[in-house]
């Protein structure tokens, strides 16, 4: 009888060890995933595009003038006042005409589904939860760790992130599982838990957190932790991931593992990734303006970060110049802070190069139609008085980080949404190639190349 207690007990060690053991490693293998992005056509409360240029200077640290400041402060105090909607019941979506896209992930056992902003310009993944203090959630769908088997408080771990405007967001870290679809499942995930959340995203009801698809060098864990980069290539069938952001439309996705050519119209072209920063940098090598003979060519390549978690593109100084000089009746506003052009206007195409150190060249454009962003009688609202001289006026999506800023430019959704884009996590390589392009808008139509070649053009260099 003794013996065969014993043999109850080793038999018993040893299945704890294994359990233990299979709960350490990602249970997905040679997964992929599709989360698909639906634009949703109906206004849930004001967001303002300032805000979102304040959010993006403050979130790359670079200072942020104090008009804008005071500005989006204003309107952040707004918003507070405004309580959440229950989310749509859909995989996932763009709110507030493509101000941002977000989609659905399940944390814990069994999984609590939160939307996310999948950012490639953050490699935290922090959420609302129990802990996060009252004040400071504003109508999000939160996590509760309590309510997951699989939560485990990692002691003595905390995260912090501080931003230019002097605002943080800070927290406690937990592992837990983390899934994407029922098919793409993440054992022990590094999960940042929010205390304290920046205003920035607070205010910001429908989003619960982010979920970070930056490099590891930047994560905010002390100590250093794994992040979702560091799992994928356990998990994925091959090691990418893919955004297809769309403009007004309900035909987005991100895929992971995958790549779906149906998304795509030519040949899908690579350049390497500067990962020396923690982002997906690349280096904007020129620009040029449909309508225009002529490419621009910077003397030093500049750099720039692809970010699905920024709203607007913001180009180098010198391309934004240029390209609003050849827009009748745009102009800077320090009223409004930004570039502003008539809505009914129809702008050039902008046409940007990326590049790298091995001479790969990648050409793209962002139709002139995105470029009229958002009416400035949607961007005022009701808290600002509407100038007559605002009337017919547009917000423009492409706008600058300043001359003396680092990084150059943030290529955001703005950007994003023109072409189809492959994150290889495998290789450290950006992909992009053209595609259709929402025909619903009257002033676009299909992706559409200059007759003659980018290359070709007359060169000047800035």
């Amino acid at each position: 009888m003794a013996g065969f207690t014993h043999v109850c007990l080793v038999a018993a060690m040893w299945l704890t060890l294994f359990s233990a053991f299979v709960a350490s490693v990602p249970v997905s293998e040679g997964a992929t995933f599709s989360a698909s992005v639906k634009s949703s056509l109906k206004r849930h409360g004001h967001v303002d595009p300032r805000v979102q240029y304040m959010r993006t200077l403050a979130k790359y640290n670079i200072p942020i003038p104090e008009k804008l400041e005071k500005i989006a402060t204003s309107k952040m105090a707004k918003m507070a006042k405004t309580k959440a909607a229950t989310p749509d019941d859909v995989p996932a979506v763009a709110e507030e005409g493509d101000m941002y896209y977000l989609a659905p992930v399940g944390i814990g056992n069994p999984p609590q589904q939160l939307y996310l902003d999948f950012d490639t310009g953050s490699s935290d993944s922090w959420v609302f939860s129990t802990d996060t203090a009252a004040s400071e959630v504003q109508g999000q769908s939160i996590w509760d760790p309590r309510k997951s088997s699989t939560a485990e408080l990692v002691p003595n771990a905390t995260w912090e992130i501080i931003y230019g405007d002097f605002s943080s967001s800070s927290g406690i870290v937990y592992k837990d599982t983390l899934s994407l679809g029922s098919s793409l499942i993440i054992n022990n995930m590094t999960i940042e838990s929010a205390q304290d959340v920046s205003d920035t995203f607070s205010k910001e009801f429908k989003m619960s957190g982010l979920l970070g698809l930056a490099w590891p060098s930047i994560a905010q864990t002390t100590p250093p932790m794994d992040v979702l980069l560091d799992f994928l290539p356990q998990v994925l069938k091959d090691p990418l991931f893919t955004a297809d952001l769309r403009h007004s439309s309900d035909k987005g996705s991100y895929n992971f593992g995958y790549i779906d050519h149906s998304l795509h119209g030519s040949e899908i072209q690579y350049v390497d990734v500067d990962i020396s920063e923690g982002f997906w940098g690349l280096q904007m090598t020129g620009y040029a303006i449909s309508g225009q003979d002529v490419r621009y060519e910077f003397s030093q390549p500049k750099s720039v970060i692809v970010d699905t978690g920024t709203t607007l593109l913001y180009a180098p100084e010198s391309a934004v110049e240029d390209y609003f000089r050849a827009v009748p009746s745009a102009n800077f506003s320090e009223d409004i802070y930004g570039y502003i052009l008539p809505c009914n206007a129809t702008p050039p195409d902008f046409i940007w190069e990326i590049g790298d150190p091995t001479g790969e060249r990648v050409v793209g454009r962002v139709p002139g139609s995105y470029i009229a962003f958002q009416s400035l009688a949607d961007v005022v609202g009701e808290d600002e008085p509407m100038e007559p001289w605002m009337e017919g006026q547009c917000y423009a999506g492409l706008q600058t980080l300043g001359g003396f800023s680092s990084p150059d430019g943030i290529l955001g959704d703005v950007w994003l949404k023109a072409g189809f884009s492959v994150f290889d996590v495998g290789n450290k390589k950006y992909g992009s190639a053209p595609k259709p392009l929402d025909a619903t808008n009257k002033k676009l139509g299909h992706y559409r190349r200059d007759k003659v070649p980018f290359s070709r053009k007359k060169k000047i260099i800035v």
